[in-house]
């Protein structure tokens, strides 16, 4: 009777310590998946919280040497291989960048656009003067003092606006436009085209299509002698 008592409570403990110890085991392994669990959402609360570069903005012109000192330009993305290989579009735009370029060569803000030309007013008629009541002597009058002689402003001093705005009058002398159109550069580096009242930023915005056609010869002379 004393060996079945002792054998039960050898079998009761065996079981109890084989219970405490699936009790331990199940415990660690739940408390390892919580941290694994735990420690992912972490990583993607850091992930969120990580600020996005923003992208870095496309050159539009890019300038470098090689080894042999010769200039390579990039335009927009695009390699210009040779001055002579490149297209009219090309020109225009490059020469839009080069002139938003002066303020910083220059090393001071550019002067404010002008205000619009004003419109041409007719002169009035005058009333005619009333008739004198006697003659009077009138002295005699000074010799003309000599025309004051005009100074031209240089080609190589005037800007690429200047110098195409020149041409553009000489091409609308003959026009019904002579003396209404006028080009102005703004303080950014763009172009003011001035029509009478009417203001516009580029040739193609130009409703008058004598004035959009002498604007492109303007441009088209200039690039020929530039």
């Amino acid at each position: 009777m004393s060996w079945n008592l002792t054998s039960v409570l050898l079998l009761v403990g065996a079981f109890l310590l084989g219970y405490g110890i699936g009790l331990g085991e199940m415990y660690w392994r739940q408390s390892r998946k919580i941290s694994r669990l735990q420690e992912e959402l972490q990583k993607k609360e850091t992930a969120l919280n990580v600020d996005i570069a923003p992208p870095i903005p496309a050159s539009a012109l890019r300038l470098w040497f090689d080894a042999a000192q010769t200039v390579n330009l990039e335009l927009d993305g695009a390699r210009l291989d040779a001055p002579g290989q490149i297209t009219p579009a090309q020109r225009r735009r490059l020469i839009d960048l080069l002139n938003r370029l002066r303020p910083w060569v220059e090393g001071q803000p550019r002067p404010a656009a002008p205000p619009p030309p004003a419109a041409a007013v007719p002169p009035s008629t005058p009333a005619p003067a009333p008739a004198p009541a006697a003659p009077a002597r009138v002295p005699p009058l000074a010799p003309p003092s000599a025309p004051v002689a005009t100074v031209e402003k240089p080609a190589a001093a005037m800007s690429i606006v200047e110098q195409i705005d020149e041409i553009l009058q000489r091409l609308l002398a003959s026009t019904p436009f002579a003396g209404q159109v006028r080009l102005r550069e703004q303080v950014g580096g763009g172009i003011d085209i001035w029509v009478g009242a009417k203001r516009y930023t580029a040739v193609d915005e130009v409703a008058e299509a004598e004035v959009k056609a002498a604007l492109r010869a303007a441009i088209a002379e200039w690039e020929r002698h530039a």
